[in-house]
């Protein structure tokens, strides 16, 4: 039978084609796209339900069961693409890449597929117009970076496309197979591919030769039998999966109504396009002149190809050309409107449509109709053409833009940054409360710290909570803790009416209340103190010696430090113990917090006067002054200072994180008091001295428990290098941050330097700062050791930290702070090494300074 599409007959074989180089291309450009920054947004609940799916064995992924934290429910989405993503996770884990990998190489997949879909509707230059359009597609990129299977049924569903045309044009039982098999894999992706397949059968009623246009070409009868069992083995292959799933496709009637609404047929056609065209990341009231631009390319598509259809017979008759015209509607026009007006009849009995990613499988045909229509411009005018196909790509690439750097779409629902916080700030007796339920996957996808995750037990996917259980479950946890986190988000089924935030707000102190907003659902994390920090009469203590006061205003009676070491040991040590650890030794190294951990003070407090409102600062401090860690903040939220009874005692409870790579060594632990308004410090009066700040101790700090990634190493004010630097191949230079970047001489600035280790460090090394001017002279020149370097391994992260003074008697100006890295052992400057350049020098600019 005929096997060409009319423009690609004419080549002769093995001729050197372009299009290849320029098609391979194009699937590296959309899956370098798609893998740019893949980690960068949270996983949110619909891909916290695949990696739960995921984790099950395969006889539970089978039966679509998951089990929920008090409850068990039936997902309805088929396990084609959880048994997948299980094979993948066993070998390569649960990060963010690999759960999102495959949703990567299925848009990749799709690329190549639009081509050679577009070459037997068209040509090559179609069809390559058509792949650019889907390698650079930005509704394709925010499903890429999303642990769910629609671009895999939608790879899936476009391969059964292209399969079924070959079949019917070719005859040949091996593109039936395929086709069976690729629509029956897609099936088991998404139900709703079966809207597809009313499309599928409609293809082939008009691809499929006629036994007149059959006679005519060969001449005989005999491929009657072949025309007969051509198909045969796609649709037997496709009904053997269709027939078991059926009850399962039956079931979409009992899907749940909660969070679905009716949505009328043009609302739905209108979403569908302009996600076609340009994604969620665009504002539809901002771009509606892209979306018409768009729309009436598409359009031009659909024209030319009604004009000139594509060629299914080697020869053109009444009969072929028109049902051409007929396949080619369907895959252009059908192929689109015809599940979503499925989709929309449906939904007059039951809501079924959640947004456009429920027709993605639809969208290849709306690229193929732009890539046609692009072609078909060019054979009138092809400067008008590239115009045109270049505007439409450039409306593309400011929504790519938005997706990755508009604050709007920066993360769908901020787990991430939810379990950083706590693990930043995290106390011994501590426990993580997670609303709702079905939350829980995706909170501890994130959290490597120590304390308890619990769901409140009788809040369930199934809603309905009784408030006097809710609340009984609730004080049972403020008994057997010191303080609850609660993480609450997207509770609009289990616990609609926010029964276990009301009630802890109510009945508990609130500490501190942080929302982190997404495109989303907002997660917003809420820290409890379950008991009064003013304590009663029978709790107060006695004490004869008390450690001193703030001005006579408020008195310190006793404190203790507290804190997990690096073998996950509770260690406390008394105020007198630590105080006597100021004139001797420091705590064992045993007892060292690891870098990266929480050190708590438990501050007992007696007011002797009227307060006004104080902040309480606590700082981690070395032999020269140098402030390594350090939070200010209210004692409590809702109990500030200025409302503390006189005369009572009052336990409170502050925190000190220690950044992951701070130096191993001794430090002093410092407290400091000040006021809010004007930030005056009060001054510590102690039996014997005054201090500006209360000495609580020193603190040994050890090295990291655990491999920090880098979104937890920097903090969000340090520049990242961008390019890869790299000192003697050894020392990498990973961001830094210097302030002020505007000074008088003398005065002094401070300069945050974060490295990683790439091999082991045996020796150590010095930073070196050159003072340099517009001119290339240097003016000043300091070395600074550079701590805790010497013993890490390779991998492992350090924090600098080097006070600067601007150089005295140099004249004003700007000036290039230049940093080097000695080695004094050999006795020379490491050099330096940035991206793919092997040797760019010794040293590296680090930033321009003004002094005035």
């Amino acid at each position: 039978m005929f096997k060409g599409g009319e423009k690609a007959r004419g080549k002769k074989q093995g001729a050197f084609d372009p299009s290849s180089l320029v098609l391979l291309a194009l699937v590296l450009a959309s899956f370098g796209l798609h893998m740019w920054r893949i980690d960068a947004k949270s996983i949110w609940w619909d891909e916290s339900l695949s990696l739960l799916r995921a984790r099950g064995s395969v006889s539970q992924i089978l039966s679509n069961r998951m089990d929920l934290p008090g409850s068990s429910t039936v997902d309805l989405h088929p396990p084609l693409y959880f048994l997948l993503l299980h094979s993948l996770m066993r070998v390569s884990g649960e990060s963010d890449l690999v759960l999102r990998f495959p949703s990567v190489a299925f848009a990749a997949l799709i690329v190549p597929l639009l081509y050679v879909v577009g070459v037997r509707l068209r040509g090559p230059r179609a069809g390559l117009l058509a792949a650019a359009f889907g390698a650079f597609s930005p509704f394709y990129l925010w499903y890429a970076q999303e642990a769910r299977m629609y671009t895999m049924v939608t790879a899936l569903g476009l391969a059964s496309v292209y399969f079924l045309w070959r079949a019917c044009v070719e005859q040949r039982r091996s593109w039936s197979l395929a086709f069976g098999l690729a629509a029956a894999a897609a099936l088991a992706s998404h139900y709703l591919f079966v809207l597809v397949l009313v499309c599928e059968a409609l293809l082939a009623y008009f691809l499929w030769p006629r036994k007149r246009d059959i006679l005519d070409f060969e001449g005989t009868t005999e491929p009657g039998r072949r025309r007969r069992g051509a198909l045969f083995w796609g649709v037997a292959v496709l009904l053997f999966v269709l027939v078991p799933i059926g009850y399962w496709i039956g079931s979409l009637a009992l899907w749940p109504k909660a969070g679905r609404w009716y949505v009328p047929l043009e609302i739905m056609l209108r979403d569908a396009f302009n996600s076609f065209a340009l994604g969620l990341s665009v504002d539809l009231g901002d771009v509606w002149a892209l979306d018409i631009a768009f729309f009436l390319v598409y359009l031009v598509g659909i024209s030319s190809l009604w004009l000139k259809p594509p060629r299914i017979m080697p020869a053109k008759t009444v009969s072929s050309i028109r049902r051409a015209r007929g396949a080619g509607l369907v895959v252009l026009v059908g192929y689109i409107v015809l599940p979503i007006l499925f989709m929309w009849l449906y939904s007059l009995f039951a809501p079924i449509y959640m947004g456009s990613r429920y027709v993605m499988m639809c969208s290849p045909a709306f690229y193929l109709g732009l890539g046609i229509g692009l072609d078909a411009l060019a054979d009138w005018k092809r400067p008008l053409a590239g115009l045109v196909g270049l505007a439409l790509l450039a409306g593309m690439g400011f929504s790519v833009y938005r997706y990755f750097y508009a604050e709007q779409y920066r993360t769908k629902e901020d787990y991430r940054s939810a379990a950083l916080s706590i693990e930043a700030n995290e106390r011994v007796n501590d426990v993580i409360i997670v609303t709702a339920p079905e939350n829980v996957a995706a909170f501890t996808h994130y959290y490597r710290g120590r304390l308890p995750v619990v769901p409140v037990p009788s809040v369930s996917l199934a809603g309905g909570a009784d408030p006097a259980r809710v609340a009984s479950e609730l004080m049972a946890l403020t008994r057997s803790y010191d303080r609850l986190w609660l993480v609450h988000c997207r509770t609009m089924f289990s616990d609609p009416e926010d029964l276990v935030m009301k009630w802890l707000d109510s009945h508990t102190l609130r500490l501190e209340r942080t929302v982190f907003s997404s495109y989303g659902s907002s997660v917003t994390l809420s820290a409890y103190l379950p008991r009064s920090p003013v304590l009663s009469e029978e709790e107060q203590i006695i004490l004869a010696d008390p450690v001193g006061t703030f001005e006579g205003k408020l008195r310190l009676l006793t404190y203790t430090l507290r804190y997990t070491d690096s073998d996950g040991r509770t260690c406390q040590i008394t105020g007198q113990e630590a105080r006597k650890g100021l004139e001797g030794s420091p705590a064992s190294a045993p007892q060292a917090i690891p870098s990266g951990g929480v050190v708590s003070v438990i501050l007992l407090w007696q007011p002797l006067a009227k307060l006004d409102v104080y902040k309480i600062s606590l700082r981690l401090v070395d032999a020269q002054g140098l402030i390594w860690a350090q939070r200010d903040r209210l004692p409590f939220e809702l109990l500030p200072t200025s409302e503390w009874p006189l005369g009572a005692q009052i336990r409170h409870e502050a925190d000190l994180p220690i950044p992951p790579g701070t130096p191993q060594g001794v430090y002093r632990l410092q407290l400091w008091l000040y006021e809010e308004a004007g930030g005056r410090s009060l001054t510590f009066c102690e039996p014997t001295q005054e201090r500006p700040c209360v000495e609580l101790g020193p603190v040994s700090v050890g090295p990291m428990r655990r491999v920090y990634t880098l979104r937890e190493f920097l903090p969000p004010e340090a520049q990242r290098l961008g390019w890869n630097t790299l000192f003697g191949g050894k020392l990498e230079l990973l961001a830094c941050d210097l302030a002020p970047l505007s000074l008088k001489a003398g005065q002094e600035l401070e300069l945050h330097l974060y490295w990683r280790m790439r091999q082991d460090i045996s020796q150590d090394h010095e930073v070196v700062l050159n003072w340099v001017d517009t001119k290339g002279k240097v003016w000043h020149t300091s070395y600074h050791e550079l701590m805790g370097a010497k013993g890490l391994r390779a991998s492992e992260m350090l924090r600098g930290l080097i006070r600067l003074s601007a150089p005295t008697g140099i004249p004003p100006g700007r000036y290039g702070l230049h940093l080097l890295v000695f080695a004094p052992e050999s006795r020379r400057f490491l050099w330096l090494r940035r991206g793919i350049v092997p040797y760019v020098g010794r040293d590296l600019k680090l930033a321009e300074v003004n002094v005035e």
